[in-house]
């Protein structure tokens, strides 16, 4: 989870805010990138979240990404704002 949220809080065009309490909830935010367009390059890529919520998203990590690598999971952020 730490590699997850910290690889998408290093990148200028994201806004990571973590939830006070250690949650694992935490609210994404891009910077001058349509967020429902970014959504929808996402599910292209086989990641699946919510609709935005007034141009962020509320992202919880779980144990389904346990055996997956946050770093290729927050590359798929990354490109999905192009």
């Amino acid at each position: 989870m730490r590699t997850l949220i910290g690889a998408l809080g290093a990148d200028d065009r994201l806004a990571v805010e973590r939830v006070a309490g250690g949650t694992s909830l935490f609210r994404l935010t891009p910077r001058g990138v349509d967020a429902a367009a970014m959504r929808d390059r996402l599910l292209a890529r086989g990641v699946v979240i919510a609709p935005p919520d007034n141009g962020g998203f509320w992202l919880k990590v779980n144990a389904s990404l346990a055996g997956r690598d946050g770093a290729a999971i927050a590359g798929a952020f990354r490109e999905a704002l192009a």
